[in-house]
């Protein structure tokens, strides 16, 4: 997937985030709200809570809201309830598992975060090994070839192209040594 304005927006906001909670007051702050969704605390509770001055809350406060992880209401605080699930989405959709799987709602649960976890297995086994080998190039591969490319889609690559040999989706030649796309007839 070519990087357009929208990806770099979002890995901006995403970086974002995780530059803003990487501060120690912001990661304070965040620590010391209370956990119910739509729950806030007011600046002084999270000042006592957080160990901090109220000067230090306010300016850590301005950092989490313009980063999207916190939520300002007149003097209350609390966690941006969208803010750190849209930004992570918005990578995780860019990724390039995760842009093959926008279209695959069902499938989604099966690569979190754009990525196979272990060797798919169970019902949509085989339907997400097919979104993975169309991530491949319709060319002969060597194995470490395979392998690398696999390694960007999940974290278990040779056991994903065991996977996509013995459904039939990837063809290996008898000694293992070239790999290619079976795509449907």
């Amino acid at each position: 997937m070519d990087p357009t304005a929208d990806d770099a927006r979002a890995l901006a906001r995403g970086a974002s985030q995780l530059a803003a909670l990487s501060q120690p007051d912001v990661a304070a702050v965040v620590a010391s709200l209370p956990r119910r969704p739509g729950s806030t605390a007011s600046l002084t509770e999270v000042a006592t809570a957080a160990g901090l001055d109220i000067r230090a809350v306010g300016k850590a406060v301005a950092r989490g809201r313009d980063a999207g992880v916190l939520r300002l209401e007149g003097d209350a605080v609390g966690l941006d309830p969208d803010g750190a699930d849209r930004a992570v989405a918005d990578l995780v959709a860019r990724t390039p598992l995760g842009a093959a799987l926008v279209e695959r709602p069902e499938l989604r649960a099966e690569a979190p975060y754009g990525m196979v976890h272990g060797v798919p297995s169970g019902e949509q086994a085989h339907a997400l090994l097919q979104v993975v080998v169309e991530q491949l190039p319709r060319e002969e591969m060597t194995e470490p070839q395979v392998t690398a490319l696999l390694g960007h889609l999940g974290d278990d690559p040779v056991g994903l192209r065991r996977a996509l040999v013995d459904a039939g989706l990837l063809w290996r030649t008898p000694d293992g040594s070239r790999y290619r796309r079976q795509d449907a007839a």
